[in-house]
């Protein structure tokens, strides 16, 4: 919120996503995409109880932390560049870098997040007179770093 009370909220417009052609390849930004996922890490529960816990209660502290899983979506273009990064990462399930920018009120990069991901399946639901759109759900593994954009 500004000093006079109006929001400072942001239009989601003019997101990048990049992903590795290849793993440890180049980042290319994916085309036509239209929905994003963020990764969200959950911790495991780990029981931490013993024959003394105090008042008979169980003790439970964090592990390790699970990444999510989540769905880009993209408008589908059968045989374009961004199709064909997304159709090999699909069949061949290997972990690629990713880098998501998220720019500011003018449409420039302000904030990047970088992270790694596997393509878990891609699906391309097609309906009469609509959209042509592919959903392609990933998951996020290993860590993550979010900073300005550089």
């Amino acid at each position: 919120m500004d000093a006079n009370g109006n929001s400072e909220a942001r239009i989601a417009w003019g997101n990048e996503f990049w992903l590795e052609d290849t793993p440890g390849g180049t980042l290319t930004e994916l085309g036509e995409v239209t929905g994003i996922p963020t990764d969200s890490d959950e911790a495991e529960e780990v029981d931490v109880t013993h024959f003394k816990s105090p008042e008979r209660r169980r003790e439970t502290k964090a592990g390790l932390s699970t990444p999510s899983s989540g769905d880009l979506m993209i408008n589908y273009l059968p045989g374009s560049p961004t199709e064909a990064i997304l159709r090999q990462a699909a069949a061949d399930r290997l972990v690629r870098a990713y880098r998501e920018i998220i720019p500011d009120e003018a449409g420039d990069a302000d904030w990047q997040v970088d992270g790694y991901l596997w393509v878990k399946s891609r699906g391309r639901p097609l309906e009469v007179g609509g959209v042509m759109r592919q959903t392609i759900s990933v998951k996020f593994t290993g860590s993550r770093s979010e900073q300005a954009a550089s």
